[in-house]
């Protein structure tokens, strides 16, 4: 049985190409079709959000981002004017 950095599993969550399992501590754990991976906790009072690839796995900026009582989460894919997620005006390759 492979070993887990986190403590107790508290959620598993497949990407949605089905490349990418998170196994987490963390209450709920979602993820948008960019490889993104977004998770609460309901303890900490916390949002953490990752880029994810096959080797690793990067916090977006300010994350975690502190959340009063979290209870779940939705992850609504959000496309900027340049068509990815960004919209920092660079054309998607």
């Amino acid at each position: 049985m492979p070993s887990v950095d986190v403590g107790d599993v508290l959620g598993l969550a497949m990407s949605k190409n089905g490349k990418l399992l998170a196994v987490g501590g963390n209450n709920r754990m979602f993820w948008n079709h960019n490889n993104h991976r977004f998770a609460i906790s309901r303890s900490a009072g916390k949002l953490y959000v990752f880029t994810v690839t096959g080797t690793s796995a990067t916090a977006a900026p300010g994350s975690p981002s502190t959340i009063s009582s979290p209870n779940s989460l939705i992850v609504q894919p959000l496309t900027g004017t340049d068509g990815d997620w960004d919209d920092d005006q660079t054309q998607p390759q």
